[in-house]
């Protein structure tokens, strides 16, 4: 359903690749705008997997037509130069766009102006990218976004969200947070996606007048699920994640294998990762293999349709080695949409959504043992399981609704222009 009301807002969505399977948020925030009525673009730097976009869910939308790819596909370092100099080369030769190729290379730009990124954007873009706003997808691309504009190549208002590892293990990269300051203080919005990113960012110097928390959204439509009693002698726990660290895999597992002899469980894992192979090796070792199942990678529809089937959605996540964090992780609103109950951590703003005891069950990070006791509990008392399967379904409906989320930030963005 498309509103006239917002056919006159012309918003890019910046990332740094287009798409990604695992980032739903993304794709989420595009097809809800659009549907909102706004004239949606999107700016990569670099092309993804455009198999994501022949979803069923996403097809309709043609995205692909959307796109605007600012690089060439990802390459060696030494073919990626080359590929920059000529681009680089012609522009100055030709002058057309001499000026903002030149203010790409300024020192200030750091890493960016070295490896030539802004001047090859810059040369291939003979007219600024004009826009009311661009909503920037981590603060790695707010920073290009901003740099753009800095250069002359992109007008517009720039919001910059923010997820979880562009402030944890992003700030030990050099520059990161030289870059940060420059982000807070000539950008328009900064949109942490939890109460705690906020108070991250406050601490880093970021101005309050412009933070706002800006949760991600799932589409109720999709994963709501009408309340059905899922009281059955096996029980069904599900994950969907990628495979890294930061999602505590290797603590499901472990938990999964404390449990009574006596109980009954199958554990599917949707999704991909760096350590799937290492899990499935701990799944056999722990002699897991009979109830553990890798699915692998799943569209919506699929994801949907497995969390209609679980009874607990275990997101044991944990702080990565480098010090990554989740922000609030969109799976976990669409499990808590479905009906399937929370088994997770004390981690990052999950507890900003989970209230343990209430519409979910959290332990301390990378306790196995608490995780296995809350699994276990759930297995032996049904009518618990219904009732913070109840809870969590109001709260995700107050607090993650793709449609008024995003019509809050145009919201926000619209008082902006107004009273800035």
């Amino acid at each position: 359903m498309n509103f006239p009301c917002c056919a006159s807002v012309k918003i890019a969505i910046f990332v740094d690749v287009f798409p990604i399977a695992s980032q739903t948020f993304v794709l989420n925030q595009i097809t809800t705008l659009i549907d909102l009525g706004v004239d949606v673009e999107i700016l990569a730097l670099y092309p993804g997997d455009q198999i994501v976009l022949s979803q069923p869910s996403l097809a309709p939308y043609q995205l692909q037509r959307n796109v605007t790819y600012l690089l060439a596909p990802k390459r060696t370092v030494w073919q990626q130069l080359g590929h920059r100099l000529s681009k680089v080369g012609k522009g100055l030769i030709l002058g057309k766009n001499r000026r903002t190729i030149l203010a790409g290379l300024k020192p200030e730009f750091s890493a960016q102006a070295r490896n030539l990124m802004l001047s090859t954007i810059a040369a291939t873009h003979s007219a600024p990218l004009k826009f009311d706003w661009v909503i920037a997808h981590f603060g790695s691309s707010g920073v290009v976004a901003n740099n753009l504009r800095q250069i002359g190549v992109l007008e517009a208002n720039i919001a910059t969200v923010f997820h979880g590892q562009d402030i944890t293990a992003e700030l030990k990269f050099k520059h990161t947070q030289q870059n940060y300051q420059r982000l807070f203080k000539e950008t328009e919005l900064l949109l942490p996606v939890s109460e705690l990113w906020k108070t991250q960012l406050l601490s880093m110097g970021a101005d309050e007048s412009k933070t706002y928390v800006q949760r991600m959204g799932v589409d109720l439509s999709l994963f709501m699920a009408r309340r059905t009693d899922k009281s059955t002698k096996v029980l069904h726990i599900l994950t969907v994640a990628r495979f890294s660290q930061k999602k505590g895999l290797k603590y499901a597992l472990q938990a999964l294998a404390k449990l009574p002899s006596t109980m009954q469980f199958s554990y599917r894992l949707v999704g991909y990762g760096e350590l799937e192979e290492e899990l499935k090796a701990q799944s056999s070792a722990l002699g897991l293999n009979d109830k553990v199942h890798f699915l692998g990678a799943m569209n919506t529809q699929q994801v949907a349709e497995q969390m209609r089937w679980a009874d607990v959605f275990l997101q044991p996540s944990i702080t990565a080695d480098n010090g990554d964090k989740e922000g609030v992780p969109v799976s976990i609103m669409e499990a808590m949409a479905s009906g399937a109950v929370i088994v997770s951590t004390l981690h990052s703003g999950i507890p900003e959504l989970v209230a343990h005891n209430v519409n979910g069950l959290l332990a301390p990070e990378k306790d196995a043992d608490a995780l296995a006791q809350h699994l276990n509990s759930l297995y032996l008392k049904p009518d618990l399981r219904l009732e913070l399967a109840d809870n969590a379904r109001e709260r995700v409906s107050a607090l993650a609704d793709v449609v008024k989320l995003n019509q809050q930030l145009l919201d926000l963005m619209s008082n902006y222009k107004r009273y800035h």
